[in-house]
């Protein structure tokens, strides 16, 4: 699958926030991404809209978003094995 240039900017700001999550950062106590279905958006105008694929903003589709997930999930275990180890 090919990502067009905002999911992959938001792909890559998931990776540099779970990076300073591993690396222990205990500020970091949440995140927002904007996932769909579809990757990308559409205009409400189409005659035939795209099921699950965002009116709004260009989003990270599905696939993508799952992956991004299982890798905050890791990074956020690793911060809690550094965080445990500094104690």
């Amino acid at each position: 699958m090919q990502l067009g240039a905002q999911q992959l900017a938001a792909r890559g700001v998931a990776r540099e926030v779970g990076a300073q999550v591993a690396a222990g950062n205990t500020d970091i106590r949440g995140v927002m991404l904007e996932g769909f279905l579809i990757p990308g958006r559409q205009e409400l105008s189409l005659e035939e809209p795209v099921f699950g694929q965002s009116v709004t903003d260009a989003c990270m589709g599905r696939d993508v978003t799952v992956a991004v997930l299982h890798d905050l999930a890791a990074e956020t275990r690793q911060r809690r094995a550094v965080t445990a180890a500094a104690r």
